[in-house]
This record gives C-alpha cells, structure tokens and sequence, in this order.
C-alpha cells in the first residue's frame, strides 16, 4: 500500500478519467481488491464506457478517496510505516482478530485483511495463519514478527505478566502495552483468558450459588479488597475469585 501523499500525487498525473488498472497502480492495490472492495461502496464512481474502455471520473474517485478512513493523516499506510507500529506494541502472547490487529497498527481491518489474502499459505512469506486453526484469531507475536520481518523475534511476553496482580488495571496495562484503547484491552484480555466466566458458571466453579455471587460483587464492590470486577462480557476471572474467597473465609 501507499502512503496517502503518494497515492494523490499519482492521481494528480492521470487523465480526467481513469481505469480501474490506473486506480489500482495510483493506489497500491490490485484490480481486484478495487472491483470487489471499493467499487460497490457508496459515493465510488460508477463506471462508464468510453470508447473501448470502461473508466471512472478521477476528481470523483480523489474526493471518494480523501473522505475514507484509510486515507486519513496519521493512518499507517506504507509497509515500513507499520513496521514502526508493530515494533511500538509489545509482543504479548494474546491473540487477536482482524479488528484487533488493525486497532494495533493503525489501519482498517480491510487492510490487514489484505495482507492475509495476498501472502497465503503457499506465499514465500506467508502470512500467520488462524492460531488456533477453525477460528478468526492470530498470536500477536507472530504476526508483530512478520511486519517486522523478524527471523529471531523475542520471546513472547506472558500476559499474566504483562497484567499484573490488580485486576482493576489489567485492561489499562494490557491496553497501554498494544498501544490500543482501553476498551479494546478490556475486549482482548477477556477474549484471551480462558479462566473467565459468567457469573452462573463462576459460582459452580468456585462452590456458591449464584445469589451469592452476586451479594459478593455488590457488597464489597467498594470494599478496600473488592470482589473481582466483572468485565465487559460480564466474566470473572476465576483464579482471582477463589484467591479473594481464601482471604475472606470464616475461620
């Protein structure tokens, strides 16, 4: 992909009407990647016969262009532009979706979607695949290691770790360390730990009913050692559960 200087300075040099192969090298993409994924987006100019060739309007395509997410300032779109961003964020063990890893590099989730299709499996840099295989998520790690071209990456920062022992600011930590939003480190933390569950299955785990799970969370929601906080999918972590009911036992 080009940076978004690089893509109007190429435009600039076309004619007033532009085929989808001129928009394509202007852009960086393939001619696909522009029929199947921007054409049938709203406001993208229609094309229209002119002679023995189908084009577009080029100030039309600039304006569609300028208005869209990626092309914004301050939008990772050169390769080594996310270099610097892959190498920004730490290499925690989590895994992450799509939307995930573009929240972490600063692109669309189009983007990332992009490099997948194009270095697949039988790439001679293949992109990481599904870890583990049958769902939508990929190890950071590795894919932090693929941006950077790493052959000796570091070892993988565990995300207990990474953590810490107060749950109260694990999603910050987490979140601070991907250089992502807090509410995206909430989403990831709990996506990545297994140990988390609702609170009917929380109170089996750990030997309670589930009123009384819900008496703990309230009762000592402000306690100076608080029940464990719920997170965003309204899971617990069971580990910190079990811990904070040791301490609080009736001798």
């Amino acid at each position: 992909m080009k940076t978004r200087e690089e893509v109007l300075a190429a435009l600039a040099a076309l004619p007033a009407h532009v085929t989808d192969t001129q928009i394509a090298a202007a852009t960086g993409r393939t001619v696909g990647s522009v029929q199947r994924n921007w054409a049938p987006s709203k406001g993208f100019p229609p094309a229209v016969r002119h002679g023995a060739q189908w084009v577009r309007d080029r100030a039309a395509f600039q304006e569609w262009y300028a208005q869209q997410p990626f092309s914004r300032d301050g939008r990772a779109g050169a390769r080594g532009d996310l270099v610097l961003r892959a190498a920004a964020a730490l290499p925690v063990d989590v895994t992450l979706t799509r939307a995930e890893i573009a929240a972490v590099l600063h692109v669309t989730p189009a983007a990332v979607g992009h490099y997948a299709r194009t270095f697949g499996a039988d790439s001679y840099a293949p992109f990481p695949p599904f870890d583990p295989p049958g769902t939508k998520r990929r190890r950071w790690p590795e894919v932090r290691a693929w941006f950077m071209e790493d052959t000796e990456p570091p070892a993988p920062l565990p995300l207990a770790d990474v953590l810490g022992p107060d749950p109260r600011g694990a999603a910050r930590m987490l979140a601070d360390a991907l250089g992502v939003d807090e509410s995206a480190g909430a989403r990831i933390m709990s996506a990545n730990d297994s140990r988390r569950l609702r609170r009917a299955a929380l109170a089996a785990a750990v030997g309670l009913r589930e009123h009384q799970v819900r008496w703990f969370a309230t009762r000592y929601a402000d306690a100076d050692d608080p029940f464990p906080p719920a997170d965003a999918r309204h899971t617990r972590d069971v580990a910190a559960v079990r811990a904070w009911l040791a301490r609080h036992k009736t001798p």
